[in-house]
């Protein structure tokens, strides 16, 4: 394939991680359905315990994402 460019233009080759790029323009949340241990449940209510939040770190430490 032959591109043509004018003489005050240039041609540049970029590297894009699919993955990070998604990560960053991507911030689309979607609910989903768990199911657990309702005494497993219960304590993390009483601490206070963010269910989405501790879902999502623990996927993104399973997936070495941080």
């Amino acid at each position: 394939m032959k591109i043509k460019v004018k003489s005050n233009e240039f041609i540049s080759t970029v590297l894009l991680d699919p993955i990070e790029h998604e990560k960053k323009i991507s911030s689309k949340s979607v609910n989903t359905t768990v199911t657990m241990l309702e005494w497993l449940k219960n304590l993390a209510d009483t601490k206070g315990i963010n269910f989405s939040k501790s879902l999502q770190d623990s996927i993104k430490k399973e997936l070495n994402l941080f």
